[in-house]
């Protein structure tokens, strides 16, 4: 009996869950005095749902969006964040967080010096002289 048994194929059940996809996007929006930067940056990945405890199913999802945002399942929830700031550094200084507001502040200065040697020749101008309390 045992020797009709064996040639009986083994049945096999194959079960393929449905997947479901997820997708994150994050926008940074920066204004300065040399125009406004946007920098986007976005992930997806799917969720495996499981037949049996559904606490896996939340485990996955929470992975699958820890993955979209940090870039292979990173634990720390400010890595996307922080990627995106990195981003909007680099374009508005150049690896230099003050850069961009460097060269407004000199372009600012190099007005306000160019307007007051303006008045100072105005002045010196009106007393017949170049010193600008002439004058006075």
């Amino acid at each position: 009996m045992a020797g009709a048994l064996d040639a009986l194929p083994v049945p096999q059940i194959i079960v393929n869950p449905p997947t479901n996809t997820v997708s994150v996007g994050l926008a940074a929006t920066g204004t300065s005095p040399l125009g406004s930067v946007t920098v986007a940056a976005g992930g997806s990945g799917s969720i495996q749902t499981s037949l049996g405890n559904p606490a896996q199913v939340l485990s996955g999802a929470v992975g699958a969006v820890t993955g979209a945002l940090g870039g292979g399942g990173t634990v720390s929830p400010l890595t996307p964040v922080q990627g995106v700031v990195d981003q909007v550094t680099g374009a508005l200084g150049s690896g230099n967080p003050a850069g961009a507001l460097t060269g407004a502040l000199n372009t600012a200065t190099g007005t306000l010096s160019n307007a007051v040697g303006t008045v100072t020749g105005t002045l010196g101008g009106v007393g017949g002289g170049a010193n600008p309390l002439a004058p006075v």
